[in-house]
Protein backbone atom coordinates (compact mmCIF):
# COMPACT_ATOMS: atom_id res chain seq x y z
CA UNK A 1 0.00 0.00 0.00
CA UNK A 2 3.01 2.34 0.77
CA UNK A 3 4.64 1.69 -2.75
CA UNK A 4 0.96 2.22 -4.52
CA UNK A 5 0.30 5.48 -2.78
CA UNK A 6 3.81 6.80 -3.37
CA UNK A 7 3.25 5.97 -7.11
CA UNK A 8 0.20 7.97 -7.25
CA UNK A 9 1.81 10.90 -5.48
CA UNK A 10 5.01 11.23 -7.83
CA UNK A 11 2.61 10.85 -10.78
CA UNK A 12 1.10 13.89 -9.49
CA UNK A 13 4.31 15.65 -8.12
CA UNK A 14 6.17 14.69 -12.05
CA UNK A 15 3.38 14.97 -14.78
CA UNK A 16 6.04 15.26 -16.90
CA UNK A 17 7.49 11.66 -16.06
CA UNK A 18 3.64 10.76 -16.04
CA UNK A 19 3.04 11.72 -19.93
CA UNK A 20 6.29 9.96 -20.97
CA UNK A 21 5.18 6.64 -19.15
CA UNK A 22 1.59 7.14 -20.57
CA UNK A 23 2.98 7.75 -24.13
CA UNK A 24 4.94 4.63 -23.40
CA UNK A 25 1.85 2.79 -22.84
CA UNK A 26 -0.39 4.31 -25.94
CA UNK A 27 2.68 3.18 -28.19
CA UNK A 28 3.22 -0.57 -27.07
CA UNK A 29 -0.58 -1.22 -25.52
CA UNK A 30 -2.97 0.90 -27.72
CA UNK A 31 -6.17 2.65 -26.69
CA UNK A 32 -8.28 -0.59 -27.30
CA UNK A 33 -7.11 -2.39 -24.71
CA UNK A 34 -5.69 -2.52 -21.19
CA UNK A 35 -2.02 -3.90 -20.68
CA UNK A 36 -0.95 -7.01 -19.37
CA UNK A 37 1.86 -9.03 -18.26
CA UNK A 38 2.60 -9.77 -21.55
CA UNK A 39 3.46 -5.96 -22.13
CA UNK A 40 6.05 -5.40 -19.09
CA UNK A 41 9.21 -6.36 -21.31
CA UNK A 42 8.20 -3.66 -23.77
CA UNK A 43 7.65 -0.91 -21.22
CA UNK A 44 10.99 0.18 -20.42
CA UNK A 45 10.54 3.38 -19.26
CA UNK A 46 7.81 2.45 -17.39
CA UNK A 47 9.76 -0.04 -15.53
CA UNK A 48 12.89 2.39 -14.80
CA UNK A 49 9.88 4.53 -13.44
CA UNK A 50 8.67 1.80 -10.85
CA UNK A 51 12.57 1.32 -9.84
CA UNK A 52 12.60 5.04 -9.07
CA UNK A 53 9.62 4.74 -6.82
CA UNK A 54 11.29 1.48 -5.46
CA UNK A 55 14.50 3.89 -4.48
CA UNK A 56 13.09 7.38 -3.79
CA UNK A 57 9.78 6.21 -2.10
CA UNK A 58 11.91 3.70 0.27
CA UNK A 59 8.78 2.11 1.89
CA UNK A 60 10.74 -0.12 4.84
CA UNK A 61 13.83 2.01 5.10
CA UNK A 62 14.53 0.24 8.21
CA UNK A 63 16.77 2.46 9.77
CA UNK A 64 14.90 6.03 8.80
CA UNK A 65 14.90 9.62 9.90
CA UNK A 66 12.85 12.48 9.44
CA UNK A 67 14.24 14.09 5.53
CA UNK A 68 14.83 17.98 7.88
CA UNK A 69 17.58 15.68 9.73
CA UNK A 70 21.43 15.90 9.01
CA UNK A 71 23.10 13.30 7.32
CA UNK A 72 25.91 13.24 9.99
CA UNK A 73 22.29 12.00 11.87
CA UNK A 74 22.12 8.54 10.20
CA UNK A 75 23.99 6.50 12.47
CA UNK A 76 21.52 7.56 15.30
CA UNK A 77 18.62 7.04 13.48
CA UNK A 78 16.31 4.31 14.93
CA UNK A 79 16.83 0.75 13.56
CA UNK A 80 13.40 -1.36 12.83
CA UNK A 81 13.77 -3.97 10.40
CA UNK A 82 14.75 -7.81 9.76
CA UNK A 83 17.69 -8.49 12.17
CA UNK A 84 20.34 -10.61 10.65
CA UNK A 85 23.18 -12.02 12.15
CA UNK A 86 27.02 -12.81 11.11
CA UNK A 87 27.55 -16.68 10.93
CA UNK A 88 31.26 -15.96 11.26
CA UNK A 89 33.92 -12.92 12.30
CA UNK A 90 33.88 -10.40 9.62
CA UNK A 91 35.50 -6.97 8.79
CA UNK A 92 33.58 -4.32 6.92
CA UNK A 93 35.77 -0.92 6.38
CA UNK A 94 38.24 -1.48 8.97
CA UNK A 95 35.16 -2.64 11.77
CA UNK A 96 35.37 -6.03 13.07
CA UNK A 97 32.55 -7.41 13.28
CA UNK A 98 32.30 -10.49 15.77
CA UNK A 99 30.23 -13.61 14.87
CA UNK A 100 26.96 -13.75 16.49
CA UNK A 101 27.04 -9.93 15.79
CA UNK A 102 23.07 -8.52 15.00
CA UNK A 103 23.06 -6.51 12.08
CA UNK A 104 20.59 -4.52 10.25
CA UNK A 105 20.56 -2.99 6.52
CA UNK A 106 20.10 0.60 6.12
CA UNK A 107 18.08 0.47 3.20
CA UNK A 108 17.28 4.25 3.54
CA UNK A 109 21.17 5.22 3.60
CA UNK A 110 22.12 2.82 0.78
CA UNK A 111 19.53 3.79 -1.72
CA UNK A 112 20.05 7.68 -0.77
CA UNK A 113 24.43 7.23 -0.97
CA UNK A 114 25.38 10.37 -3.90
CA UNK A 115 28.64 8.11 -4.89
CA UNK A 116 25.94 5.49 -6.22
CA UNK A 117 22.69 7.74 -7.15
CA UNK A 118 23.75 11.45 -8.07
CA UNK A 119 20.82 14.15 -6.61
CA UNK A 120 19.32 11.13 -5.01
CA UNK A 121 16.51 13.34 -3.39
CA UNK A 122 15.53 13.75 -6.89
CA UNK A 123 13.03 11.91 -8.72
CA UNK A 124 14.46 10.59 -11.97
CA UNK A 125 13.57 7.67 -13.66
CA UNK A 126 16.10 8.38 -16.45
CA UNK A 127 18.99 6.95 -13.82
CA UNK A 128 17.57 3.47 -14.41
CA UNK A 129 17.62 3.94 -18.47
CA UNK A 130 20.62 1.67 -20.45
CA UNK A 131 21.38 2.78 -23.69
CA UNK A 132 24.63 3.82 -26.03
CA UNK A 133 26.68 5.83 -23.94
CA UNK A 134 24.44 5.56 -20.47
CA UNK A 135 24.88 3.51 -17.91
CA UNK A 136 21.95 2.73 -15.50
CA UNK A 137 22.63 3.16 -11.75
CA UNK A 138 22.38 0.26 -9.54
CA UNK A 139 19.41 -1.80 -9.18
CA UNK A 140 17.47 -0.47 -5.82
CA UNK A 141 15.78 -3.75 -5.38
CA UNK A 142 18.61 -5.52 -3.39
CA UNK A 143 18.90 -3.32 -0.35
CA UNK A 144 15.10 -2.58 -0.52
CA UNK A 145 14.06 -6.07 -0.06
CA UNK A 146 16.65 -7.61 1.60
CA UNK A 147 19.65 -9.89 1.68
CA UNK A 148 20.59 -13.60 1.65
CA UNK A 149 18.52 -16.34 2.64
CA UNK A 150 16.19 -13.39 4.32
CA UNK A 151 15.32 -11.91 1.37
CA UNK A 152 11.66 -10.90 1.39
CA UNK A 153 9.55 -14.11 -0.32
CA UNK A 154 7.46 -11.78 -1.38
CA UNK A 155 9.49 -9.68 -3.90
CA UNK A 156 8.17 -10.76 -7.26
CA UNK A 157 4.71 -10.71 -5.99
CA UNK A 158 5.05 -7.01 -5.06
CA UNK A 159 7.02 -5.75 -8.09
CA UNK A 160 4.38 -7.48 -10.01
CA UNK A 161 1.72 -5.74 -8.17
CA UNK A 162 3.14 -2.37 -8.76
CA UNK A 163 3.22 -3.17 -12.36
CA UNK A 164 -0.32 -4.17 -12.71
CA UNK A 165 -1.62 -1.46 -10.67
CA UNK A 166 0.77 1.21 -11.98
CA UNK A 167 0.40 0.15 -15.80
CA UNK A 168 -3.58 -0.05 -15.32
CA UNK A 169 -4.01 3.49 -13.73
CA UNK A 170 -1.35 5.36 -15.68
CA UNK A 171 -3.43 3.73 -19.06
CA UNK A 172 -6.77 4.50 -18.26
CA UNK A 173 -6.58 8.06 -16.20
CA UNK A 174 -4.55 11.09 -16.05
CA UNK A 175 -4.04 12.04 -12.50
CA UNK A 176 -3.41 15.84 -11.27
CA UNK A 177 -3.21 17.97 -8.49
CA UNK A 178 -6.90 18.74 -6.94
CA UNK A 179 -8.28 22.53 -7.39
CA UNK A 180 -9.08 24.26 -3.75
CA UNK A 181 -11.74 26.32 -3.34
CA UNK A 182 -9.52 29.11 -4.11
CA UNK A 183 -9.30 28.11 -7.92
CA UNK A 184 -5.69 27.34 -7.62
CA UNK A 185 -3.75 23.75 -7.42
CA UNK A 186 -3.23 22.13 -4.44
CA UNK A 187 0.47 21.30 -3.91
CA UNK A 188 1.35 17.73 -3.21
CA UNK A 189 4.99 17.58 -1.29
CA UNK A 190 5.71 14.51 -1.23
CA UNK A 191 5.86 14.10 2.91
CA UNK A 192 6.12 11.03 4.67
CA UNK A 193 4.96 9.55 7.64
CA UNK A 194 8.77 8.15 8.78
CA UNK A 195 8.28 4.68 10.51
CA UNK A 196 9.77 1.45 9.67
CA UNK A 197 7.41 1.20 6.79
CA UNK A 198 6.81 4.88 5.10
CA UNK A 199 3.88 6.22 4.05
CA UNK A 200 2.57 9.04 2.06
CA UNK A 201 0.98 12.40 4.47
CA UNK A 202 -2.71 12.29 3.44
CA UNK A 203 -2.67 14.30 0.04
CA UNK A 204 -5.48 14.94 -2.67
CA UNK A 205 -5.39 14.80 -6.38
CA UNK A 206 -7.65 14.56 -9.26
CA UNK A 207 -7.86 11.09 -11.09
CA UNK A 208 -10.37 11.24 -14.41
CA UNK A 209 -10.33 8.89 -17.42
CA UNK A 210 -7.67 9.86 -19.63
CA UNK A 211 -8.85 8.30 -22.76
CA UNK A 212 -13.12 7.92 -24.42
CA UNK A 213 -11.93 4.39 -24.03
CA UNK A 214 -10.71 4.36 -20.07
CA UNK A 215 -14.10 3.57 -18.88
CA UNK A 216 -15.15 1.37 -21.39
CA UNK A 217 -12.69 -0.57 -20.66
CA UNK A 218 -12.34 -0.84 -16.83
CA UNK A 219 -16.15 -1.67 -17.07
CA UNK A 220 -15.61 -4.25 -19.40
CA UNK A 221 -12.68 -5.91 -16.83
CA UNK A 222 -15.16 -5.47 -14.35
CA UNK A 223 -17.66 -6.99 -15.94
CA UNK A 224 -15.60 -10.17 -17.12
CA UNK A 225 -14.62 -10.77 -13.60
Amino acid sequence: MSVLMTAIVVMVMHPVVQARAQAELDTVVGKTRLPTFDDMERLPYLQCVMSEIFRWGVATPVGTYPSRWPRYLLAYSRPAGVPHRSIEDDEYNGWHIPKGTMVIANAWAMLRDERVYPDPDRFNPDRFLSGEGHEPQADPRGPLFGFGRRVCPGKDLAENSLFAALALVLHAFKLTPAVGADGCAVRVDGAFREHSIRHPEPFTCTILPRLKTSAALIRQVMESH
